[in-house]
């Protein structure tokens, strides 16, 4: 019994403009101020580097938002 396989490709992204770069080198404030504004940023060279944004992402976030309750 053979089964069709559907394929999702997802559309590629068409920038209108070149996004903002991160890397290890980056300023990470500067990069999680630009993601708030709606930026999008390509994180560059090693996946360690997109780690470490997502660490420091997620503790700006808990400063700012340190509520834990749906409500609040």
């Amino acid at each position: 019994m053979i089964t069709d396989i559907n394929v999702n490709k997802p559309e590629p992204i068409v920038f209108e403009k070149p996004p903002k770069s991160f890397n290890k080198n980056s300023n990470v404030n500067y990069t999680i101020k630009s993601l708030e504004a709606g930026e999008l940023v390509l994180i560059t060279e090693f996946y360690n580097n997109g780690l470490s944004l997502l660490k420091k992402l997620q503790i700006h976030l808990k400063r700012k938002l340190p509520n834990k309750s749906f409500q609040e």
